[in-house]
């Protein structure tokens, strides 16, 4: 049963995405380029694995990693938003990937997924411990969590909010909360292992759509201790 938290969140999302008929797999710019690469990177090989994408939104990501996975799975709350996802998938003849609106934790998922990527996901949630756990019954043996959070240390995260018109779902305490300490204990807390930590950039990634100069400011960025606290992303690969 969605919470009340969670009915806000996808009222919000459904009126973000309202007016979008489907996504443009084709004509990428270089910024999301780069996020794929860093992606498939993360997650290792990709043929013939089974992946979901928790919140997956519009399928942004989702439906890319359709062309490599055996099949992608994407789950949100907002029926518009898998709306636009299913019409994308069904443009691109992209038969392996499959969009469901609703709440995970009533999916029934055991021993299904090689991976589960939550990508921007957490700070959009008000009942994790649950998810969690239905997350690692949804794992197989030897599958892997990857948590991709926005970091909210990173101030230049106020800005770009504003003018995407998103801050009011992130001014909230879930949003404060996906700081790097904080996700740690949350994940050793219910049965996760945090096998690897990697900071991902530290300018807003659409920089790199003007020049690739970013890339290696980024790179050089989060290799200076205390400085790399406020990278943009955290991202987590976990075992359970």
């Amino acid at each position: 049963m969605k919470t009340k938290f969670s009915k806000k969140q996808a009222k919000y999302w459904d009126s973000y995405t309202k007016g979008i008929n489907r996504l443009d797999l084709e004509n990428v710019p270089v910024a999301e380029i780069n996020e794929l690469s860093f992606f498939k990177n993360i997650i290792g090989p990709l043929k013939g694995k089974t992946v979901l994408d928790l919140g997956c939104g519009t399928g942004k990501l989702g439906l890319k990693l359709a062309k490599y996975a055996n099949k992608v799975t994407g789950i949100d709350i907002s029926k518009n938003s898998i709306g636009i996802a299913n019409k994308t998938a069904k443009y691109y003849k992209l038969n392996n990937f499959e969009g469901i609106v609703g709440d995970f934790k009533n999916q029934g998922y055991t021993n299904c997924f090689d991976v589960v990527l939550a990508v921007n996901l957490i700070h959009h949630t008000d009942d994790l411990d649950a998810i969690l756990e239905h997350i690692r019954l949804s794992l197989k043996k030897n599958g892997k969590l990857i948590v991709f959070e926005m970091n909210p240390l990173n101030l230049l995260f106020i800005p770009f909010l504003t003018m995407n018109g998103q801050i009011k779902s992130h001014l909230t305490f879930q949003y404060l909360r996906s700081n790097e300490f904080s996700l740690k204990y949350i994940f050793d807390k219910n049965g996760f292992k945090a096998d690897q930590h990697v900071r991902w950039s530290w300018l807003p990634t659409s920089f790199t759509n003007y020049s690739p100069l970013f890339l290696k400011i980024n790179a050089v960025l989060n290799k200076i201790p205390v400085i790399n606290l406020f990278t943009a992303f955290n991202v987590f690969v976990c075992s359970k």
